[in-house]
């Protein structure tokens, strides 16, 4: 199309109408002759022109474009494949990084730094507390069971224990045991016997007194079960309240990691994709390989002189007797 006698036989031909390289490469479509094998894979290309350097040339050229045009063929797609994958690749990108902030906003928000140690903690600390409450409700049953016995002050466990108790009783004991021998030897009315009688009942009453402060303790250890209880429940339903809460933050947390994960396994794969496909855009491969390039031949295709001379003789001859036998034919004189 850069030769100027291209150019102006074309101008001679057409006036200069339509398309120059179209029109060259019409005409020299005509000169073409592609003959695939039967037998093998193999296609042979051959071009008539005036000059046989110049018809190399063009042999050469339309294998050569034969085989660019396989390469497009399939680069093309790949092309087209890796600029989907871009957009999708960004618009991923995008998708991920604004879940991670949705993730790292609800983080600090809710104050979540490490909320699988954290819900631990919490756990455990549900549990101290619902055993201590179980420890506490078994103390003040017991307390209450010991309290209701408060109007048989010597049936109470602590009463009976108390060393203090127990050695008024001896020395009870001693005064009633004595108070006893005064009445037989010396009688009621006897001034020591009413000194006697007076310590015995001095004893009881010390021993009544012990016996009320003993059950009053236990009274006032049942009202402090009783609170102890009471703070202890409250402190459990708040922890477990928290505990729940915790799970649920937890939950969403898990929710929007698994998010994150989701996005993020997803940019991987359209990333690989993108790569892969970004590399078979850039090959030139294929499976086309020029055999033998042509070279300008030696002797020309046509015309063939002798055999063109011996045709001319034969239909030369031929159709001269045709003539004749016609002319003849054709006059009866």
């Amino acid at each position: 199309d850069r030769d100027p006698k291209s150019r102006q036989q074309w101008i001679k031909m057409t006036g200069g109408r339509g398309d120059l390289v179209s029109w060259i490469a019409e005409g020299l479509r005509r000169h073409l002759q592609v003959s695939p094998s039967r037998e093998s894979n193999v296609i042979s290309i051959g071009f008539q022109w005036t000059e046989a350097r110049q018809a190399a040339i063009f042999a050469n050229a339309f294998a050569q474009s034969y085989i660019d045009t396989n390469v497009e063929l399939k680069v093309t797609p790949a092309k087209q494949y890796a600029e989907w994958f871009k957009e999708r690749s960004d618009a991923l990108s995008g998708d991920l990084a604004a879940k991670q902030r949705q993730l790292a906003d609800f983080q600090r928000d809710q104050g979540i730094v490490a909320t699988g140690e954290r819900l631990d903690i919490e756990a455990s600390r549900l549990a101290e507390l619902s055993t201590q409450l179980v420890q506490i409700q078994g103390q003040r049953e017991d307390s209450q069971s010991r309290q209701k016995q408060h109007g048989k002050a010597d049936a109470v466990p602590e009463v009976l224990q108390s060393s203090v108790v127990n050695a008024l009783k001896v020395q009870l004991a001693g005064a009633e045991v004595k108070l006893g021998d005064l009445r037989k030897l010396l009688g009621e009315s006897h001034p020591k016997y009413i000194e006697a009688q007076s310590e015995v009942t001095e004893l009881r009453e010390r021993i009544a007194q012990e016996s009320a402060t003993i059950v009053r303790s236990m009274n006032t250890v049942t009202e402090v079960n009783g609170q102890r209880e009471s703070a202890t429940s409250a402190a459990l339903e708040a922890q477990k309240t928290r505990v729940l809460e915790m799970k649920h933050q937890q939950d969403q947390a898990g929710i929007l990691e698994g998010a994150v994960l989701t996005a993020q396994r997803n940019l991987d794969a359209v990333n690989q994709r993108l790569a892969q496909t970004s590399l078979e855009s850039l090959s030139q491969q294929t499976t086309l390989v020029m055999l033998t390039p042509a070279t300008a031949p030696f002797l020309r295709s046509s015309p063939k002189l002798r055999v063109n001379v011996l045709v001319a003789l034969f239909l030369g001859t031929i159709l001269g007797v045709a003539s004749a036998l016609l002319l003849e034919h054709n006059d009866q004189r």
